[in-house]
């Protein structure tokens, strides 16, 4: 593929030149590089989109963030669009340069699992970022490690900001069968052909926090019969039977049953988690998207507001790291200011021990 962008080349926008310095990234819709603004010397990044692409794509993400910069800093864990311009019949839109996804980080730490301190750091400021598009009527629809940028890893490791609203939708003009969101992070009623609204974001970035939180990907996404046996518009995964009082109801194959009908072998999908059964009790990962938690409910959940550290006075320590770390202060000097905590208690996550914690917010039982 031609690079639309070379090293050293000049681009010209409404307020300021810029060049480029290296290419970032590049994919089927776009590509990015790292740019100076030659006016005050600042660091951006400027994303290409091809022509093919581009009218939709344009038009969806620049809406959304011209929309989000109208909230000003309500949004400050949404990637900083700074303005747009055409190169060459290509749309250019200069953001803010971030560092590293998610993935890359993770990929870093070599897959070593976030204590749950890190966790909600980055929980809240992504919910805080689903919480303005829900506002504004959007979703995002996305969602995953690799749209999830830090900020600066070294200094302020915890710093997040969502990126690509490039597939962002208004939600009343979803219409059931819509196809979205990634394998392995994508929302049942997607699969199903169900309602389709805001709900899928929250099972999407479930499935983000589970990844940081296990160092591996919750749900495998190299097999459709894997991720969700997935049955939209086929009967190649479900089969009509007749249930006892004499109505017809929908039984999904087994894996050997789908083999025989698709030809496709499967192999044995085992759970990442001590019991599939939380599951079905849940709040982010709630199978009925209508039971599912908001945005803006889960931000007021224990885990989030640390309501039950502040009740017990053997986490003071650890509420105070916390609190600390929810301020994106620097990570290495958190323990240095906590006194008479021994080393091997240090940043533990004592809240995973409560009820009211990360599996709280995620795999929550009913009573």
């Amino acid at each position: 593929t031609t690079r639309i962008l070379k090293e050293g080349e000049l681009l010209h926008g409404p307020t300021a030149t810029y060049t480029v310095l290296q290419l970032l990234c590049e994919g089927c819709f776009a590509e990015v590089a790292k740019c100076q603004n030659l006016t005050d010397q600042q660091i951006v990044a400027i994303k290409v989109l091809n022509k093919s692409e581009e009218k939709e794509l344009t038009r969806r993400e620049l809406g959304v963030l011209m929309a989000l910069t109208l909230l000003d800093s309500e949004v400050d864990s949404v990637i900083k669009y700074h303005e747009h311009f055409h190169h060459m019949g290509h749309t250019c839109m200069v953001f803010e340069m971030l560092d590293m996804n998610l993935t890359e980080f993770m990929e870093s730490r070599h897959w070593a699992p976030l204590k749950c301190h890190e966790i909600r750091a980055i929980a809240k400021q992504l919910l805080g970022a689903l919480e303005a598009l829900n506002n504004l009527g959007f979703t995002h629809t996305d969602i995953k490690p690799e749209n999830v940028m830090l900020a600066d890893a070294v200094n302020r490791p915890f710093r997040v900001k969502l990126t690509d609203f490039g597939l962002a939708v208004p939600v009343l003009t979803i219409k059931p069968g819509t196809w979205m969101q990634p394998k392995g992070y994508r929302a049942p009623e997607v699969s199903f052909s169900f309602h389709l609204s805001e709900a899928v974001d929250m099972w999407g970035l479930a499935c983000v926090l589970v990844y940081l939180y296990l160092g591996r990907h919750m749900f495998l996404s190299g097999c459709e019969n894997h991720t969700l046996r997935n049955g939209i518009f086929t009967k190649n995964f479900f089969i009509q039977e007749e249930a006892a009082d004499g109505s017809t109801q929908l039984r999904m194959r087994t894996p050997e049953e789908y083999t025989a009908v698709s030809g496709i072998n499967t192999s044995h999908c085992f759970s990442l988690l001590a019991s599939l059964d939380e599951l079905l009790h849940i709040q982010m990962f709630h199978m009925d998207w209508n039971r599912r938690v908001t945005a803006q409910q889960a931000l007021q959940l224990p885990f989030l507001t640390m309501s039950h550290l502040s009740e017990d006075p053997d986490c003071k320590q650890y509420l105070i790291a916390s609190r600390q770390a929810m301020n994106f202060d620097l990570v290495k000097t958190i323990e240095a200011e906590m006194e008479s905590v021994g080393p091997t208690a240090r940043l533990l996550p004592i809240d995973l021990k409560r009820p009211s914690s990360l599996g709280r917010l995620l795999w929550w039982r009913s009573s």
